[in-house]
C-alpha cells in the first residue's frame, strides 16, 4: 500500500515537474506545533539560495480593528486561526513576486520557493502556486503538549486549543481533503526523515526539468 502511495506521488512529481519553468514551490503545512518551521528551515540549510514565506509573519497585529468581528466570547480570545486573522492576500502577492523575479533571471538553474504556515494549503490563491504540497499531521495530545511549551503573543487564553485551535484544524483538513496532490507526513518521525522525503522529490522535479531541457 506505501509503495502504491509513494508510486503514486512520484509519477505526480514527474508529470508536475514537465510543466516547471525555473521556479520549484514547495508548500509545507500542517498542525499547529507539527514541526513545520523546523523542516522549513532545514531545506533553507539545504538549498542554497532558497527563499521562505512563513505564514505567521502575515498576522494582524494585536489590536487591529479588523480582528473586532473574530472575537470568540466562549474563548475569550480572538480566533486567530481564522484567515480573517491573516494578510493572505499580501501572502500570495509576495509569493507570486519572488516567482516572477526567479523566472525573470532566466537562469538555468532551477530555484526553490518554499511557502511554510497551518493553512496555506485551504487558501487557493496560494495553494496553486505550489508544486509539491506536504501536509504534516500529529494527534490532539501530542499537538497540545507542544502547543503549551510555546509563548504566543498575544498568550493563548484558558481553553483556547480545545475551543478554537483544534476545531479550527479538524475543519481545515476535511477542506483540503479533495486535493489529490497533498502528500502527508508524519509529524511524530523525525524531521531529517521528512526533510530526507521532501528532498528526494525535489531532487526528482529538478533533474526531470533539466532531462527535458
Amino acid at each position: 500500500m506505501m509503495f502504491t502511495l509513494y508510486l503514486l506521488t512520484a509519477i505526480k512529481v514527474l508529470v508536475m515537474a514537465k510543466q516547471l519553468k525555473n521556479v520549484l514551490v514547495v508548500g509545507i503545512s500542517g498542525t499547529t506545533n507539527s514541526g513545520k518551521s523546523t523542516l522549513a528551515y532545514k531545506l533553507l540549510k539545504h538549498l542554497p539560495g532558497c527563499v521562505s514565506f512563513g505564514q505567521d509573519a502575515y498576522f494582524l497585529e494585536p489590536g487591529d480593528p479588523r480582528l473586532d468581528c473574530l472575537h470568540d466570547s466562549d474563548a475569550n480570545d480572538y480566533n486567530w486561526e481564522d484567515y480573517r486573522a491573516l494578510e493572505m492576500d499580501k501572502m500570495v502577492y509576495d509569493v507570486r513576486q519572488e516567482i516572477q523575479e526567479k523566472q525573470e533571471n532566466n537562469s538555468k538553474k532551477c530555484s526553490v520557493i518554499i511557502v511554510e504556515g497551518f493553512s496555506i494549503l485551504g487558501w487557493k490563491p496560494l495553494s496553486n502556486l505550489c508544486d509539491l504540497k506536504y501536509f504534516i499531521t500529529i494527534d490532539r495530545e501530542t499537538c497540545h503538549d507542544r502547543r503549551k511549551t510555546r509563548v504566543y503573543n498575544p498568550p493563548d487564553t484558558p481553553g483556547y486549543f480545545e475551543k478554537i485551535v483544534w476545531p479550527m484544524y479538524v475543519q481545515h483538513l476535511e477542506d483540503i481533503k479533495s486535493q489529490e496532490d497533498i502528500v502527508y507526513l508524519d509529524g511524530l518521525k523525525s524531521s531529517d526523515e521528512n526533510l530526507n522525503r521532501i528532498l528526494s522529490d525535489i531532487e526528482m522535479c529538478v533533474k526531470e526539468k533539466t532531462d527535458i531541457e
